[in-house]
């Protein structure tokens, strides 16, 4: 349903009268809905697509393939029956596919200086007048590498060949790519033992099937290449991935940002000469794409168009803008701070590239992550971020499996008011903050639990050093309040035989789990050697209780609490509590501080004789350890 509806709002966008740039409102209607029913239906839709353990064992792979590609060539055909309108690159494309495809050189000149060279008024030049008003940046020459430039004039040829027009042809092959990617995607999520399901946050993506079918861009015959490098890596050798890499590079030239980080799992797999390997092979697959089109000012008119781009061009950049207004600059007024700013937000990118490729390990998952990281560094600190320059980071999110990065993706769709001419600067600005909020909240909807799952498990550690003292060797433990189980996983890593229990399943590890009532343990009696008890005793709906049964299923107590000292302590202390748990997803209930009295004779109370306690800290987080034993006060710690 969400597949087909999402299409016929596509088709009915395309058949409109009016084309997509000329109604941007319209059109941008039309794409929060089809992305609000894309994610309806692979929300509802998630497991049938195959996301739980039997789609990795003995579940049908073919079906999540199958939907996830039927629905990427079901968008892609409705955005294909749209005019170009989106935006104007296309025509550069046919300019230089007819140049190519009538065996001239693009890179000799530019569409400005090829005008003044025919003169006269030949018909051909008048064809070429008309080409040159609907094109932009006619005054520079073309950037786009030599692959590319075989689309280009293979779109030409068909249009010849077979009739139609060269930019519908030109698309349709990028579609076709595309599609490829699409293919590659899967075959990768498979390789890596991930849900076929995350490649349809690329296939089904509205900016991506707009971008590509709609409107044509040449990083459509990146993607797949970019992907192809996860799937050979660890199967292919050296020079073959540097062959990839020097492909794709003929393809998009940015795409060159996720090669740091190819290279770098090449060396964390085998050795520094692999990545070496790789790299001299890619630098040679490039230069040899480059010979049939070489000429004595090649390089230099490349590297003067190069440095105009970044000079003159700037859009929907929140961070760029953000910095030059920072330093002084007003529009017209004061002169350009870009020579001063280009290099210190070309370092941030490095930085953010260098740490995505330092980050490696070797492994696929690993890789893909990295890809994303080494995207968003340089779209975060480019002065010109299209919505089509997403593409390559919606691949490797969709490999990584960061739902969010897709969410935040969307809104640079709303990039597209900016050709509106009503549109002022200060709307702009609007805009650019709007999107700032929402990519930082979409990221955060994802990387914020992450973030509290990682330091959950970092503090377990912290109080597995402090509990790991009273445990003996071959201790059966229960870890009673596990939560996520983080601090049973490293107390059973050490050798001991762990069972965990709590009042709900929260548990995030292999050990084995026990749900109870909060007052009845379901275990027989002295079933285990200890019981460790780590920040949730205060939580329970009756402390003396739970410490009963601990008693009567273990011999030894071991406990660690927060304790508070003055009244004032107890309420902050509640209060951060609570705030805590509500990152965790925990929804905020009575709490039972107490001060170190307090505990001391609740565990005396209940027949447990206390060994030893000690302080563990007493700032703002006032904790304390605590062990009890049924045993006699000379028995060893």
């Amino acid at each position: 349903m969400a597949l087909v509806g999402s299409a016929a709002l596509t088709l009915w966008v395309a058949l409109g009268e009016e084309p997509p740039r000329e109604a941007v409102a319209s059109f941008l209607g039309v794409v929060v809905l089809s992305t609000l029913m894309l994610g309806w239906g692979l929300w509802s839709g998630w497991g049938w697509l195959g996301s739980g353990p039997r789609w990795l064992g003995s579940g049908p792979r073919w079906r999540g393939v199958a939907v996830v590609l039927a629905g990427a060539v079901l968008l892609r055909c409705a955005a294909l029956v749209a005019p170009v309108s989106l935006s104007d690159d296309v025509w550069r494309y046919t300019w230089d596919g007819a140049l190519v495809a009538a065996g001239e050189n693009p890179y000799a000149e530019t569409p400005r200086e090829r005008v003044a060279r025919l003169g006269g008024q030949n018909a051909l030049a008048d064809e070429v007048r008309a080409e040159l008003g609907r094109m932009n940046s006619p005054d520079y020459h073309t950037l786009y590498p030599p692959l590319a430039m075989l689309a280009f004039a293979a779109g030409d040829v068909l249009a010849e060949v077979v009739g139609g027009s060269a930019e519908r042809w030109l698309r349709g092959l990028f579609v076709l790519a595309d599609l490829l990617a699409v293919l590659l995607i899967a075959r990768a999520l498979l390789t890596m033992r991930r849900a076929v399901g995350w490649a349809a946050l690329y296939a089904w993506h509205p900016l991506v099937y707009w971008e590509v079918a709609g409107g044509g861009h040449t990083e459509a015959l990146a993607v797949g290449w970019m992907v192809l490098l996860v799937v050979m890596l660890g199967r292919r050798p050296a020079w073959q991935l540097g062959a990839a890499i020097g492909a794709m590079a003929l393809a998009k030239l940015t795409f060159l940002v996720v090669s740091p980080v190819v290279g770098m799992a090449l060396w964390r797999r085998g050795r520094f000469a692999h990545a070496c390997v790789a790299a001299l092979v890619a630098i040679g697959v490039v230069a040899v794409g480059y010979v049939p089109f070489w000429f004595e000012d090649l390089v230099a008119n490349q590297r003067a168009s190069a440095e105009l781009y970044a000079e003159v061009f700037s859009f929907d950049a929140p961070i760029f803008y953000a910095a030059r207004a920072l330093l002084g600059y007003r529009e017209g007024i004061t002169p350009p701070v870009t020579p001063v700013l280009g290099p210190i937000l070309q370092a941030a990118t490095l930085a953010g590239i260098t740490l995505a490729s330092a980050w490696q390990d070797g492994s696929r998952r690993r890789v893909a992550a990295g890809m994303c990281g080494a995207w968003a560094a340089y779209l975060l600190f480019t002065a010109v971020l299209h919505p089509w320059y997403a593409l390559g980071l919606l691949a490797a999110a969709a490999l990584a499996g960061w739902w969010s990065v897709s969410l935040a993706a969307s809104v640079l769709l709303l990039s597209y008011l900016f050709y509106d001419p009503a549109f002022v600067r200060e709307k702009e600005v609007m805009v650019m903050i709007f999107q700032t909020f929402w990519v930082g909240a979409s990221v955060m909807m994802q990387a914020g639990p992450r973030g509290i799952q990682w330091m959950l498990r970092r503090r377990a550690r912290a109080k597995v050093e402090v509990l790991s003292p009273y445990l003996r060797a071959g201790d059966r433990v229960l870890d009673l309040g596990a939560g996520e189980g983080f601090v049973g996983q490293l107390i059973a890593e050490a050798g001991h035989e762990v069972v965990l229990a709590d009042v709900d399943n929260r548990n995030r590890t292999e050990l084995p789990f026990e749900v109870y009532d909060g007052e009845h343990l379901p275990f027989e009696d002295d079933a285990f050697d200890a019981v460790v008890i780590v920040y949730t005793l205060h939580h329970a709906r009756r402390p003396d209780r739970v410490l009963a049964e601990a008693r009567r299923v273990a011999r030894r107590v071991i406990l660690l609490e927060t304790v508070y000292e003055r009244s004032w302590d107890r309420r902050l202390t509640t209060f951060l509590d609570h705030s805590a748990n509500r990152l965790r997803g925990m929804a905020p209930e009575p709490l039972h501080f107490d001060r170190v009295e307090g505990w001391l004779a609740r565990l005396r109370a209940q027949s447990l004789e206390v060994l030893t306690w000690r302080w563990l800290g007493r700032g703002v987080h006032r904790h304390v350890v605590i062990v009890a034993d049924r045993a006699e006060r000379s028995r060893d710690v």
